[in-house]
Protein backbone atom coordinates (compact mmCIF):
# COMPACT_ATOMS: atom_id res chain seq x y z
CA UNK A 1 0.00 0.00 0.00
CA UNK A 2 1.31 3.55 -0.82
CA UNK A 3 0.64 6.93 0.84
CA UNK A 4 0.52 10.20 -1.50
CA UNK A 5 1.03 13.24 0.73
CA UNK A 6 0.40 16.83 -1.45
CA UNK A 7 1.17 15.07 -4.53
CA UNK A 8 4.60 12.86 -2.70
CA UNK A 9 4.25 9.09 -1.79
CA UNK A 10 5.15 8.38 1.58
CA UNK A 11 7.82 5.34 0.74
CA UNK A 12 8.19 3.39 3.92
CA UNK A 13 11.91 2.20 5.21
CA UNK A 14 13.34 -0.81 4.59
CA UNK A 15 16.06 -2.32 4.17
CA UNK A 16 17.57 -3.87 0.28
CA UNK A 17 20.44 -4.60 -1.62
CA UNK A 18 21.55 -1.32 -3.47
CA UNK A 19 22.81 -2.32 -6.88
CA UNK A 20 21.10 -5.57 -7.38
CA UNK A 21 19.67 -5.76 -10.54
CA UNK A 22 16.30 -7.47 -10.24
CA UNK A 23 14.08 -9.32 -13.12
CA UNK A 24 15.43 -10.14 -16.27
CA UNK A 25 15.80 -7.90 -19.02
CA UNK A 26 16.47 -9.98 -23.03
CA UNK A 27 19.42 -7.85 -24.02
CA UNK A 28 21.33 -9.36 -21.39
CA UNK A 29 22.91 -6.06 -20.00
CA UNK A 30 20.67 -6.50 -16.71
CA UNK A 31 23.72 -6.86 -14.61
CA UNK A 32 24.25 -5.95 -10.93
CA UNK A 33 26.05 -2.22 -9.99
CA UNK A 34 28.95 -3.33 -8.38
CA UNK A 35 29.52 -2.54 -5.34
CA UNK A 36 26.41 -4.39 -4.31
CA UNK A 37 26.08 -3.17 -0.74
CA UNK A 38 23.01 -3.87 2.11
CA UNK A 39 21.18 -0.75 2.97
CA UNK A 40 18.74 0.15 5.45
CA UNK A 41 16.30 3.40 4.70
CA UNK A 42 14.55 5.35 6.91
CA UNK A 43 10.74 6.55 5.80
CA UNK A 44 10.50 9.54 3.73
CA UNK A 45 8.14 11.43 0.85
CA UNK A 46 9.45 11.28 -3.19
CA UNK A 47 7.80 13.29 -5.71
CA UNK A 48 5.30 11.26 -7.49
CA UNK A 49 6.39 13.12 -11.10
CA UNK A 50 9.59 14.44 -12.05
CA UNK A 51 9.34 18.20 -11.50
CA UNK A 52 7.47 20.00 -15.01
CA UNK A 53 8.56 23.11 -16.94
CA UNK A 54 5.60 25.28 -15.33
CA UNK A 55 6.09 24.29 -11.83
CA UNK A 56 10.10 25.32 -12.68
CA UNK A 57 8.95 28.41 -14.08
CA UNK A 58 6.71 29.23 -11.34
CA UNK A 59 9.44 29.06 -8.45
CA UNK A 60 12.41 30.47 -10.83
CA UNK A 61 10.84 33.58 -11.87
CA UNK A 62 13.00 36.26 -10.69
CA UNK A 63 15.48 34.40 -9.33
CA UNK A 64 18.70 36.59 -8.21
CA UNK A 65 21.14 33.87 -9.06
CA UNK A 66 20.90 34.22 -12.97
CA UNK A 67 19.48 31.04 -13.23
CA UNK A 68 17.01 30.45 -16.21
CA UNK A 69 13.40 29.89 -15.67
CA UNK A 70 12.72 28.40 -18.65
CA UNK A 71 15.89 26.50 -19.33
CA UNK A 72 14.45 23.41 -21.47
CA UNK A 73 15.42 22.44 -24.76
CA UNK A 74 11.96 21.09 -25.57
CA UNK A 75 10.31 24.59 -25.39
CA UNK A 76 7.85 23.70 -27.63
CA UNK A 77 5.90 20.98 -30.20
CA UNK A 78 4.29 18.53 -27.04
CA UNK A 79 3.35 15.13 -28.55
CA UNK A 80 -0.34 15.31 -29.41
CA UNK A 81 -2.76 15.64 -26.60
CA UNK A 82 -0.39 16.33 -24.53
CA UNK A 83 0.55 19.70 -22.37
CA UNK A 84 3.73 21.66 -23.05
CA UNK A 85 4.10 22.41 -19.30
CA UNK A 86 3.71 19.46 -17.98
CA UNK A 87 6.72 17.98 -19.36
CA UNK A 88 9.81 17.68 -17.38
CA UNK A 89 11.73 20.62 -16.90
CA UNK A 90 15.64 19.59 -18.34
CA UNK A 91 19.20 21.43 -19.45
CA UNK A 92 18.79 22.49 -15.59
CA UNK A 93 22.26 21.62 -13.56
CA UNK A 94 23.03 20.34 -10.26
CA UNK A 95 23.76 23.67 -9.10
CA UNK A 96 20.45 25.12 -9.60
CA UNK A 97 18.32 22.40 -8.31
CA UNK A 98 19.86 23.28 -4.51
CA UNK A 99 18.48 26.72 -5.22
CA UNK A 100 14.58 25.96 -6.56
CA UNK A 101 14.35 23.14 -3.86
CA UNK A 102 15.10 26.00 -1.44
CA UNK A 103 13.06 28.18 -2.62
CA UNK A 104 10.53 26.22 -3.12
CA UNK A 105 10.24 24.97 0.72
CA UNK A 106 10.83 28.69 1.91
CA UNK A 107 7.68 29.19 0.16
CA UNK A 108 5.72 26.42 1.88
CA UNK A 109 7.30 28.01 5.15
CA UNK A 110 9.25 24.40 5.64
CA UNK A 111 12.78 24.99 6.29
CA UNK A 112 15.39 25.03 3.55
CA UNK A 113 17.68 21.73 2.99
CA UNK A 114 20.63 23.42 1.66
CA UNK A 115 23.39 25.69 3.18
CA UNK A 116 26.28 27.94 1.23
CA UNK A 117 28.58 29.88 2.65
CA UNK A 118 26.84 29.93 6.00
CA UNK A 119 23.11 30.84 4.21
CA UNK A 120 19.98 28.74 3.15
CA UNK A 121 18.66 31.53 1.21
CA UNK A 122 19.22 31.57 -2.22
CA UNK A 123 19.18 35.60 -2.72
CA UNK A 124 22.71 35.79 -0.49
CA UNK A 125 24.45 32.33 -2.89
CA UNK A 126 25.25 35.01 -5.90
CA UNK A 127 25.72 33.63 -9.41
CA UNK A 128 25.85 29.66 -9.12
CA UNK A 129 29.31 28.92 -9.48
CA UNK A 130 31.68 26.09 -8.41
CA UNK A 131 31.29 27.40 -4.71
CA UNK A 132 27.82 26.16 -4.38
CA UNK A 133 29.32 22.64 -4.71
CA UNK A 134 30.51 22.66 -1.25
CA UNK A 135 27.02 22.95 0.16
CA UNK A 136 25.52 20.91 3.16
CA UNK A 137 22.63 19.72 4.05
CA UNK A 138 21.21 21.56 7.27
CA UNK A 139 20.35 18.62 9.77
CA UNK A 140 16.63 18.47 11.49
CA UNK A 141 15.30 20.81 7.83
CA UNK A 142 12.24 19.56 6.82
CA UNK A 143 12.39 21.21 3.38
CA UNK A 144 12.80 19.99 -0.62
CA UNK A 145 15.84 18.46 -1.46
CA UNK A 146 17.44 15.85 -4.14
CA UNK A 147 16.94 12.09 -3.15
CA UNK A 148 19.84 10.09 -2.32
CA UNK A 149 21.10 7.48 -4.91
CA UNK A 150 19.73 4.92 -1.92
CA UNK A 151 16.66 6.67 -1.73
CA UNK A 152 16.13 6.88 -5.59
CA UNK A 153 17.21 3.10 -5.91
CA UNK A 154 14.91 2.14 -3.21
CA UNK A 155 12.08 3.71 -4.37
CA UNK A 156 12.27 2.88 -8.16
CA UNK A 157 12.75 -0.76 -7.06
CA UNK A 158 9.15 -0.68 -5.08
CA UNK A 159 10.37 0.20 -1.33
CA UNK A 160 8.94 -2.77 0.89
CA UNK A 161 6.93 -3.83 -2.76
CA UNK A 162 9.36 -4.43 -4.91
CA UNK A 163 8.01 -7.26 -7.35
CA UNK A 164 11.53 -7.99 -8.45
CA UNK A 165 10.89 -5.83 -11.54
CA UNK A 166 13.55 -5.10 -14.56
CA UNK A 167 12.66 -1.68 -14.70
CA UNK A 168 10.55 0.67 -12.23
CA UNK A 169 7.34 -0.89 -11.58
CA UNK A 170 6.88 -3.47 -14.55
CA UNK A 171 9.40 -6.10 -16.51
CA UNK A 172 8.05 -4.19 -20.01
CA UNK A 173 9.87 -1.00 -20.38
CA UNK A 174 6.99 0.32 -22.95
CA UNK A 175 4.49 -0.01 -20.34
CA UNK A 176 6.61 2.09 -17.79
CA UNK A 177 9.41 4.21 -19.70
CA UNK A 178 9.85 6.68 -22.06
CA UNK A 179 12.91 5.73 -24.18
CA UNK A 180 14.17 5.65 -27.41
CA UNK A 181 11.94 3.64 -29.22
CA UNK A 182 8.68 4.58 -27.97
CA UNK A 183 9.59 8.30 -27.06
CA UNK A 184 8.73 10.09 -30.68
CA UNK A 185 12.80 11.56 -30.09
CA UNK A 186 11.45 14.07 -27.68
CA UNK A 187 10.21 13.97 -23.58
CA UNK A 188 7.00 13.37 -23.03
CA UNK A 189 4.28 14.94 -20.07
CA UNK A 190 5.21 13.23 -16.80
CA UNK A 191 2.22 10.67 -15.95
CA UNK A 192 2.03 9.04 -19.24
CA UNK A 193 2.67 5.28 -18.61
CA UNK A 194 1.73 3.41 -15.29
CA UNK A 195 2.89 4.13 -12.33
CA UNK A 196 4.64 1.53 -9.53
CA UNK A 197 2.87 -0.23 -7.05
CA UNK A 198 3.89 3.04 -4.89
CA UNK A 199 2.26 5.57 -6.82
CA UNK A 200 5.43 7.00 -8.53
CA UNK A 201 5.90 8.03 -12.47
CA UNK A 202 8.67 7.69 -14.81
CA UNK A 203 11.49 6.44 -12.56
CA UNK A 204 12.23 4.77 -15.68
CA UNK A 205 12.80 6.85 -18.40
CA UNK A 206 11.59 10.38 -19.88
CA UNK A 207 14.76 12.52 -18.40
CA UNK A 208 17.38 10.86 -15.92
CA UNK A 209 17.24 12.83 -12.32
CA UNK A 210 19.90 13.95 -10.69
CA UNK A 211 20.44 12.57 -7.12
CA UNK A 212 22.40 13.87 -4.38
CA UNK A 213 25.32 11.80 -4.43
CA UNK A 214 28.61 12.26 -5.71
CA UNK A 215 30.46 9.83 -8.26
CA UNK A 216 32.81 7.49 -6.09
CA UNK A 217 35.95 9.77 -7.37
CA UNK A 218 35.84 13.28 -9.23
CA UNK A 219 33.15 15.95 -9.12
CA UNK A 220 30.48 14.39 -10.74
CA UNK A 221 27.21 13.77 -9.39
CA UNK A 222 25.04 10.98 -10.22
CA UNK A 223 21.91 10.70 -12.58
CA UNK A 224 19.75 7.65 -12.65
CA UNK A 225 16.39 6.72 -14.51
CA UNK A 226 17.40 6.42 -18.07
CA UNK A 227 15.49 8.86 -20.80
CA UNK A 228 13.87 9.33 -23.78
CA UNK A 229 16.96 9.37 -26.16
CA UNK A 230 18.55 6.62 -24.43
CA UNK A 231 18.36 2.96 -24.77
CA UNK A 232 15.17 0.65 -22.81
CA UNK A 233 18.56 -0.57 -20.44
CA UNK A 234 19.24 2.44 -19.56
CA UNK A 235 15.66 2.40 -17.54
CA UNK A 236 16.80 -0.34 -15.46
CA UNK A 237 16.18 0.77 -11.63
CA UNK A 238 20.00 0.13 -10.89
CA UNK A 239 21.35 1.82 -13.84
CA UNK A 240 23.31 4.76 -13.40
CA UNK A 241 25.49 7.62 -14.96
CA UNK A 242 27.28 10.50 -13.83
CA UNK A 243 26.98 14.16 -15.02
CA UNK A 244 29.21 17.33 -14.27
CA UNK A 245 27.09 19.54 -11.40
CA UNK A 246 28.25 22.44 -13.57
CA UNK A 247 26.82 20.78 -16.72
CA UNK A 248 22.72 20.54 -18.00
CA UNK A 249 21.54 18.66 -20.36
CA UNK A 250 18.62 17.42 -22.65
CA UNK A 251 18.48 14.70 -21.23
CA UNK A 252 18.29 15.18 -17.30
CA UNK A 253 15.97 16.79 -15.13
CA UNK A 254 15.16 16.20 -11.61
CA UNK A 255 12.04 15.04 -8.93
CA UNK A 256 11.89 15.82 -5.11
CA UNK A 257 11.93 14.19 -1.78
CA UNK A 258 11.88 15.26 1.42
CA UNK A 259 11.46 14.21 4.96
CA UNK A 260 8.41 12.42 6.48
CA UNK A 261 6.98 13.91 9.26
CA UNK A 262 3.75 15.32 9.18
CA UNK A 263 2.30 17.37 12.70
CA UNK A 264 0.84 16.08 15.20
CA UNK A 265 -3.47 15.60 14.15
CA UNK A 266 -2.74 17.05 10.80
CA UNK A 267 -2.83 14.03 8.66
CA UNK A 268 -6.77 14.72 8.15
CA UNK A 269 -9.74 11.38 8.50
CA UNK A 270 -10.35 11.28 4.67
CA UNK A 271 -8.84 8.97 1.93
CA UNK A 272 -9.45 7.42 -1.43
CA UNK A 273 -8.76 5.04 -3.39
CA UNK A 274 -5.28 6.27 -5.62
CA UNK A 275 -4.34 2.92 -8.24
CA UNK A 276 -3.12 0.41 -5.73
CA UNK A 277 -2.34 2.96 -2.84
CA UNK A 278 -4.28 5.28 -0.36
CA UNK A 279 -4.17 9.12 -1.16
CA UNK A 280 -4.09 11.36 2.30
CA UNK A 281 -4.53 14.47 2.67
CA UNK A 282 -2.55 16.36 5.42
CA UNK A 283 0.02 19.48 6.25
CA UNK A 284 3.51 18.79 6.38
CA UNK A 285 5.34 19.28 9.31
Amino acid sequence: MSVLVDDFVVVQGGAFRLGEALGAWTDGSNNDVTPVSNVTISTFLMARHQVTQEEWLAVMTGNTNNISASPSNFSGSPAAGETQGRRPVERVRWREVLAYANLLSMAAGLTPAYMINGSTDPAEWGSVDASWDSVSIVPGSTGYRLPTEAQWEFAAKGGNEPGDHTFSGSDDPFAVAWHSLNSQTRTREVGGLAPTALGLFDMSGNVWEWVWDSASSGSDRVIRGGCWNSSAGNARSVARSFVNPANGSVSVGFRLARPLPLRAGSQTATARPQGQGVVAKGVLA
